[in-house]
């Protein structure tokens, strides 16, 4: 029993040095600390704005976890996300889920040092519960602002859904 612990044990350190040597730490990094929000989402050709904060936390240095609290339409809405790197296929991933969706939301793309751009492709439901796919690009803007937007396929057309400018709150 105990040599399959020290097995595992070594294998899982070997994963994990791997893991974080490869991994572009400072993409992610850039996200952690609390953010205040400013949410537009383009819905049936109106604009509705609202604000939230989000709470991002790197879990050792492999992952970004983010926590988002807002509302939308009224509502309390919340979300939790992560992102991190998969140095297999060279391509950050994650997920996100929220209080308003029934379904996951999946995610991968890269990060463009040049543009200072990660852009993600989607995979989830729409607002009716149809499969959907689409981009998340998030810009930096310097280390105390970026801009998140999101465009859905829509009838086979690219549309902006939603845009999310964040500020690095103050005093954190």
């Amino acid at each position: 029993m105990l040599s399959v612990c020290l097995m595992v044990l070594v294998g899982w350190q070997g994963t994990s040095a791997l893991a974080q040597e490869m991994l572009p730490k400072d993409v992610l990094q850039m996200d952690a600390g609390n953010w205040d929000a400013k949410v537009t989402m383009y819905v049936m050709g109106q604009e509705m704005v609202s604000e939230g904060t989000e709470e991002n936390k790197m879990l050792g240095q492999v992952w970004l976890v983010s926590s988002f609290k807002g509302e939308f339409g009224g509502e309390v809405f919340e979300g939790r996300g992560y992102v991190g790197y998969d140095p297999a296929s060279k391509q950050y991933v994650g997920s996100w889920i929220d209080s308003m969706t029934p379904v996951a939301t999946q995610m991968k793309g890269t990060y463009d040092p040049k543009t200072k751009a990660m852009t993600l492709q989607t995979k989830g439901v729409d607002m009716q519960g149809k499969p959907s796919t689409g981009t998340m690009t998030t810009v930096y803007q310097g280390t105390d602002k970026r801009t998140t937007t999101m465009h859905s396929m829509i009838d086979g057309k690219k549309v902006k859904v939603m845009e999310i400018v964040y500020q690095r709150a103050a005093g954190k």
